[in-house]
């Protein structure tokens, strides 16, 4: 059943924000005189709003509070009418603690919980029963393969992932999610298909190890595109050098020479992504990116183009590739903004060389000049540093290829 089932909004989104929610299963409990009865409900809670709505999936009730309320109390009526005077009870769902025995083969701990009511996975055919059930990993399950010289992690975008081997082959052929809580998910029906077979058995026990408990959230580009069919565009790295090739080219159209100096293909093949909040991994990044998008400017070829222009020779005397690239978009496109546009670039030189050099006072002043410059309070981590950078320069890349 796919969210579009529901009348075309997901009922995850509130309809208030239109902000995704989290699935909180809590326990309420509801007396009558000293008899006392406890169940787990499940709530669509808005974070944003600060609203907890409770729901009944299977009937279809997602924001209708008296309805769902209704529903809950007629449940507790009856129950506690049978009960006996002094007496406490918990009440299970059918839908607590539930195995899926066609797909327990392969181990994996999850909560059954996730398939019945998060919206859009449960499927009403006996054979598929459970086979969209989410099941959750460490992060550092993405660590252990990027480590490996026969395998690749590669993030299409923040939030979605593929781990393959060096033909290109994906462990997982429909891939992996990445949650708001930084846990990897995926099915449960797809890891039973793969991880079954001989060949995978060392996979298996890896992820075996990784395994984690639920958290009921699983809002990540593998939910949406999958669930939603709503493929989204990427967010991370390789929306920026999409965006690259695509101006590179346009460059090359309009003005007759190559930007980049280098392949830029081959460069993106030895590119490695940050995976956790490690200062480490990070650097790394920065390092190479700014190896792929500053060092790989075709100098020459700018300031030639700058003098054919009318540029002189004193104005770009002793100017590095991205005062030059600005210079170019100043005089050429003529971008009058051109200084703040090309800013996420003088940011990520910044942090390239702050990752060079051991941490102090002067470089954490520095640091915080180079969060102040990206707009994020100076109390983010490395991570979100990161992800705020990229974010500026897929900004900053679809403003070029929009004016050139």
């Amino acid at each position: 059943m796919k969210a579009t089932d529901y009348g075309g909004k997901n009922p995850l989104r509130y309809p208030t924000c239109d902000e995704y929610r989290y699935l909180n299963i809590k326990g309420v409990r509801s007396a009558d005189g000293d008899k006392e009865l406890g169940m787990k409900i499940p709530f669509f809670e808005c974070r944003k709003c600060d609203v907890l709505t409770p729901v009944v999936p299977h009937l279809g009730i997602y924001d209708s509070r008296v309805k769902a309320e209704a529903y809950y109390k007629d449940i507790f009526k009856k129950e506690l009418a049978t009960m006996n005077p002094g007496e406490l009870c918990s009440l299970k769902t059918v839908f607590e603690k539930k195995e899926f025995k066609h797909l327990s083969s392969v181990g994996f701990k999850y909560d059954s919980q996730d398939y019945y009511f998060i919206p859009g996975l449960l499927s009403m055919f006996g054979s598929d029963e459970g086979f969209l059930t989410p099941v959750f990993f460490d992060k550092k399950v993405l660590i252990y393969y990027n480590n490996l010289p026969d395998f690749k992690v590669v993030l299409s975008s923040f939030s979605r992932v593929h781990i393959t081997n060096i033909d290109g082959t994906s462990l997982i052929p429909h891939g992996f999610g990445i949650t708001r809580s930084g846990k990897v998910v995926c099915w449960l029906g797809d890891l039973h298909e793969e991880f079954s077979k001989p060949r995978n058995e060392h996979h298996l026990k890896i992820f075996q190890a990784f395994n984690v408990d639920s958290d009921n959230d699983i809002v990540s580009d593998y939910y949406y595109n999958q669930i939603e069919a709503n493929f989204m565009d990427s967010d991370n790295e390789h929306k920026i050098f999409d965006l690259r090739n695509d101006f590179d080219e346009k460059v090359n159209k309009h003005f007759g020479f190559a930007l980049t100096k280098f392949n830029f293909e081959e460069l993106i093949s030895d590119y490695k992504h940050p995976i956790i909040n490690e200062r480490n991994q990070i650097n790394l990044a920065y390092k190479k990116l700014h190896s792929m998008l500053n060092e790989t400017l075709a100098v020459d070829e700018i300031k030639s183009v700058l003098l054919k222009s009318g540029v002189t020779e004193k104005e770009t005397k002793g100017l590095g590739g991205i005062k030059l690239f600005q210079l170019f978009l100043e005089k050429v496109i003529k971008l009058s903004d051109a200084k703040d546009l090309v800013c996420p670039l003088f940011v990520l030189y910044d942090l390239r060389i702050l990752g060079e050099h051991i941490t102090g006072s002067d470089s954490e002043e520095k640091y915080s000049f180079c969060k102040k410059r990206l707009s994020i309070p100076d109390s983010s981590d490395d991570l979100q540093v990161f992800e705020k950078l990229i974010q500026d320069l897929i900004k900053m890349y679809e403003k070029l290829c929009a004016a050139a």
